[in-house]
């Protein structure tokens, strides 16, 4: 991430008023790995500098797909008039972007963070023509704000990715000060520490183990030595030997 962009956690809501910033863009993850139970309109689907019409590249994304769902938020203090950039680089491809109010509001049940209140039929909440100006990068995975401006309500951003998560690698949080050559030091991950301690691993391991190579992850040892392992290969409950000290 660059600029002015804060990742968090999930928050109660984003119903504006109530993240207030006039430099801060704030992103979270709404969904991860996340089965689509019905088609998904974006309005933005391929690479591209966008600043006038922001539904010049309209997409369906159909049900039965898998994906990430990430939300940014730009909420200025009060009525004050500001303007603010960054960027963000994803871990999985990006699908598409929903940057319109119509398509914002139709998506926030079926792809908004479930603990998570959103501002649904408020006017203005995407991005405005001439007004914005954002670029998806022809790796298709950043996502770059030159531009967002807005007095209220605000800005509104659904980014829908293959899933990968917002980090691309983890780190193993039981590395010690001594670590071992065969101990796992990084793996394709949606957060950036892999939380194993206890016996049983973490609960959120399968949710969160990011394999994006034929459905393998990458895992990189102390050794500096690479490997492509199956998700069951590197469940730290039935493999504790490569994360353990």
């Amino acid at each position: 991430m660059g600029g002015n962009v804060e990742q968090i956690d999930p928050p109660a809501s984003v119903v504006f008023g109530k993240l207030e910033s006039n430099a801060l863009i704030r992103v979270f993850q709404e969904k991860d790995y996340f089965q689509l139970p019905c088609a998904v309109a974006v309005n933005i689907s391929r690479p591209g500098t966008y600043q006038k019409d922001f539904g010049a590249t309209p997409a369906v994304i159909p049900a039965g797909t898998s994906v990430d769902c990430h939300f940014l938020l730009y909420d200025p203090v009060g009525t004050q008039e500001s303007t603010t950039s960054g960027s963000i680089r994803f871990g999985g491809y990006i699908l598409g972007l929903i940057v319109l109010d119509g398509e914002l509001d139709a998506s926030d049940g079926v792809l908004g963070a479930a603990d998570t209140q959103y501002p649904g039929g408020h006017l203005s909440r995407g991005l405005e023509a001439g007004v914005e100006h954002i670029t998806v990068q022809s790796d298709r995975r950043t996502l770059t704000i030159h531009r967002l401006h807005a007095t209220f309500p605000g800005d509104h951003i659904r980014v829908v990715t293959a899933p990968g998560g917002l980090a691309s690698y983890g780190m193993n949080n039981q590395l010690g000060p001594c670590p071992r050559p065969g101990q796992l030091l990084l793996v394709d991950y949606a957060k950036t520490v892999v939380d194993v301690d206890g016996v049983g691993g973490d609960d959120d391991f399968d949710r969160e183990l990011a394999p994006r190579h034929l459905g393998r992850a990458n895992a990189v040892f102390v050794d500096g030595g690479v490997r492509s392992l199956r998700p069951e290969q590197l469940r730290p409950d039935q493999n504790a030997e490569i994360w353990a000290p």
